[in-house]
């Protein structure tokens, strides 16, 4: 109740930052990945390149200052009985380690949102709401899974293949950024021709494990009955395949092929 409270006043206040799509309703995983890989197709159209950023944070529940999260509760208007009901919601949380009969001392956590709350996702959302504001170029925010990206005409020739692999240094103040050929987004590997090549094969090679071992289920006298197959595979193989799969549209015809073979071996089955 209280979270379904706190989401309402969100939305409804157009408190959240447009370029956010988690947890939110109205919204999928493909939102972003398909935002993004237009950005990049339009730049193929316009003879640019596109360079990107894939960031995703590290332990970013446990890590929420909460004194922090609940002062940007308060700049966003919400005060009142709701804000004070977070703040016991979040104040001295202890935890408890149990081993077999022995069970530890309490322990205060001083940082971080509770796991499997409904109320955490929520509140994560307004912690790294002001993300957004801070980034001055093109971005995209699923929860904590953050991409920023630029495509630019003059950045054409500094970005093509022969010189990014020898020259391209993206660096935060004391790292160099690693340069990755594929990088994986909310699920699906991309690449520098975003043809999904690679995607298309680990689809491939993950459904074709799947759908073996629905037939060893299938080809044993105590096997399942149809119905119970059928079941099986909608909810363990083809989902896999459904997903994101407009953006499947646009990959190569080798890719689309390792995509279709597991579709057709399937229904042959």
């Amino acid at each position: 109740m209280v979270n379904r409270r706190l989401y309402w006043l969100l939305e409804n206040r157009g408190l959240l930052c447009e370029e956010q799509s988690g947890f939110r309703s109205a919204s999928r995983t493909e939102d972003q990945l398909f935002t993004i890989c237009q950005k990049i197709e339009d730049g193929f159209q316009d003879g640019t390149h596109t360079t990107a950023i894939f960031v995703d944070l590290q332990q970013a529940y446990d890590r929420v200052w909460r004194k922090g999260l609940l002062l940007k509760i308060q700049r966003l208007g919400i005060n009142g009985n709701l804000y004070r009901w977070i703040e016991s919601f979040l104040h001295e949380r202890t935890i408890q380690t149990k081993f077999e009969d022995k069970v530890s001392s309490h322990h205060t956590l001083e940082e971080g949102l509770p796991q499997g709350s409904a109320l955490s996702c929520t509140l994560f959302l307004i912690y790294i709401n002001d993300l957004a504001k801070e980034v001055r170029c093109n971005k995209a925010l699923y929860a904590d899974d953050l991409v920023i990206w630029h495509t630019h005409r003059y950045a054409r020739q500094s970005a093509s293949p022969k010189v990014t692999k020898q020259n391209l240094n993206i660096r935060l103040p004391d790292q160099q950024l690693k340069k990755e050929e594929h990088p994986s987004y909310v699920g699906v590997q991309l690449d520098p021709r975003l043809n999904l090549k690679k995607h298309a094969a680990n689809l491939k090679r993950k459904t074709m494990k799947r759908l073996s071992l629905i037939k060893r289920l299938a080809s044993t006298p105590w096997g399942s009955d149809m119905d119970t197959l059928r079941s099986l595979y909608l909810g363990y193989v083809r989902s896999v395949l459904d997903y994101n799969l407009c953006l499947q549209a646009s990959s190569s015809k080798t890719g689309q092929s390792e995509i279709d073979m597991p579709c057709v071996l399937s229904v042959v089955a």
